[in-house]
């Protein structure tokens, strides 16, 4: 097996495990199919705005670098 297959497999399983570990947290009355996807949108959603965060400042200062290089060449 490689490297990056276990790499894999191992975030899958902490996936699995975060998503039952967040489903545990929602009251019973709720049915559990509904309570995964509803952590797993959630999760995601938290997920895709982090990313979009780092993205933006990352490219924030990237920019930020060249415009200021640009000046003072």
């Amino acid at each position: 097996m490689c490297f990056h297959e276990t790499v894999i497999q191992t975030a899958w399983r902490v996936g699995k495990d975060g998503l039952e570990a967040g489903t545990n947290l929602v009251p019973d009355s709720v049915p559990r199919p509904i309570a995964r996807i509803g952590v797993a949108v959630l999760t995601l959603t938290l997920s895709l705005y982090v990313l979009k965060s780092l993205l933006s400042t990352a490219f924030f200062v990237l920019l930020t670098r060249i415009q200021h290089q640009l000046n003072t060449h």
